[in-house]
């Protein structure tokens, strides 16, 4: 443990790592969280890499960000916001953080889910050319994927609902979206509260369910299917365990998801009710980030 704090004090004081740092410094964090899980009283093992990091950990850097939660909360919309735009902090000490950060599997595995939302989009409106689509987004967070696909598409005959719990995250939403308010109606609703007469083409949630035990996930999974139309589609992300930043995202940022297998999502659809053939599972480029799919009306084989 000691080298590997002093490897870290090293790297703060260089301003932070370069690219020929990156892994040996995941290899730390890997033997880091292995003896962290091994020992009785991790605390303090934790609290000396976080304490070695110094102002690498304010949050004035993304990571730091992460782990001082201005919101209350992990992953808030700010947070995945700054991981959309890969942003870089001004600071010359830090910035080396930031490029650090962007590099891991799991920004750019968030990175990519917003992309395979918007590759979903495209497809649902290239088999209903005509028809208003009605768009479910739950913890639509930052809506920065909803801004790029009506900023690309310009598709007026779409509207979007998108439900978030932190009142902050719609104001900051609302913001972004600005040109396109008359296509978005925001809810200020716990998902697992929220209610609605509308009948949606596509229920979305890309990050929320990472958070959930398995009882909420099967009860999310029901309610979100009972909001779509007939030929609807479910459509759910949930990080891998085989995520290759867990370490450092649990140990720098204090960051802990509930991981799924494709097995575990399959199985869980199952339990909540779904037929096998409804279900099938989609992944991003990465592998990192899967989403289960439970399609309404027609199966999927």
């Amino acid at each position: 443990m000691k080298s590997h704090i002093s490897f870290v004090r090293e790297l703060v004081k260089q301003g932070g790592p370069k690219p020929e740092h990156y892994d040996e410094l995941n290899n730390k964090f890997s033997s880091i969280a292995k003896t962290i899980r091994n020992s009785s009283h991790p605390e303090h093992m934790i609290s000396s890499i976080r304490e070695a990091l110094n102002d690498a950990l304010t949050i004035e850097t993304i990571q730091g960000y992460g782990f001082n939660k201005p919101f209350g909360y992990s992953g808030d919309f700010y947070m995945i916001d700054k991981i959309y735009q890969k942003h870089i902090s001004p600071d010359d000490n830090l910035r080396n953080w930031d490029i650090y950060f962007h590099s891991q599997k799991a920004p750019i595995a968030v990175r990519n889910r917003k992309q395979y939302f918007l590759d979903l989009l495209d497809k649902i409106r290239s088999h209903n050319q005509s028809d208003t689509l009605q768009i479910l987004n739950i913890a639509c967070g930052p809506c920065r994927d909803v801004y790029e696909y009506l900023d690309t598409t310009k598709d007026k005959n779409i509207h979007f609902h998108c439900v978030d719990y932190d009142q902050n995250a719609i104001k900051y939403a609302s913001n972004i979206c600005e040109k396109y308010l008359d296509q978005i109606t925001f809810y200020h609703k716990n998902a697992l509260r929220f209610r609605s007469n509308i009948k949606f083409d596509v229920a979305w949630s890309a990050g929320l369910l990472d958070y959930f035990t398995d009882k909420q996930f099967k009860f999310m999974l029901k309610k979100l299917y009972s909001l779509v139309t007939q030929e609807g589609e479910v459509v759910v992300g949930n990080f891998h365990p085989d995520n290759p930043s867990r370490d450092y995202m649990e140990i720098v940022g204090d960051w802990y998801l509930n991981y799924r297998t494709e097995f575990d999502l399959i199985k869980l659809a199952k339990s909540a009710g779904f037929c096998l053939n409804n279900i099938r599972v989609g992944v991003e480029e990465e592998y990192v980030n899967l989403f289960l799919h439970i399609k309404c009306g027609k199966s999927f084989i």
